[in-house]
């Protein structure tokens, strides 16, 4: 290995943290084009779990590096909302055990290579309800290395949960949020009764939150 593709190794080790996902276009942001980016695959320095996406070798891919990898390296204005941010936040237990659908909540449409990657769950996308206010992440929330406390982030829609040994920041909706979004689903996807088990479980909901909702 020369110096430089070496020097430039090391820089994207740096720039790209174990276990999140890039796509082709970050990479040649940071001059990684296709001939380097082939050659780095053929000598195992990165993984291609699907077309036109890449990361470096660490195991099994988990839907939460996909959705960190989003907010974090990829700047894509997504967040976990619905039931798997309540199940997130403690409130499985009133939940059927499910955790194969994960709901999104996006401005646009997430990127194709999301619903090809070998995980065991399935992304289920929704726009951001018209109903709700409008939400903004913050961008200093969207940093790996960010100190944000959760008051910072949530404006009554939004907080940031820690995931992982590196605690990375995992931003979704809060449970005041995350309830009417749940509500969204009925009565196609989530039933009444459902809706009424989990709001007797939700004693401490914020009416200001609510409120501001």
């Amino acid at each position: 290995m020369s110096v430089q593709n070496g020097s430039k190794l090391n820089r994207l080790e740096r720039a790209l943290p174990e276990g999140l996902l890039v796509d082709a276009s970050w990479l040649e942001q940071r001059g990684y084009y296709g001939s380097q980016r082939s050659q780095y695959v053929s000598a195992g320095w990165l993984d291609q779990p699907a077309r036109g996406v890449f990361c470096r070798p660490r195991g099994a891919v988990s839907w939460e590096q996909v959705v960190i990898s989003l907010q974090t390296l990829l700047k894509f204005p997504v967040s976990v909302g619905g039931r798997s941010a309540l199940e997130l936040q403690g409130y499985a237990h009133y939940l059927p055990q499910s955790q194969k659908s994960i709901y999104l909540y996006c401005d646009k449409k997430l990127p194709s290579w999301v619903f090809k990657l070998d995980i065991e769950q399935t992304f289920i996308s929704h726009n951001r309800l018209r109903y709700l206010p409008e939400v903004k992440i913050p961008s200093k929330a969207l940093s790996l290395d960010n100190h944000l406390s959760e008051s910072e982030v949530l404006d009554g829609a939004l907080r940031i949960n820690r995931w992982g040994q590196w605690k990375w920041p995992l931003v979704m909706s809060t449970p005041e949020r995350a309830y009417l979004e749940l509500l969204d689903e009925l009565p196609q996807k989530e039933t009444f009764h459902m809706a009424d088990v989990i709001m007797e479980g939700l004693v401490n909901l914020s009416p200001r939150r609510m409120q501001s909702l």
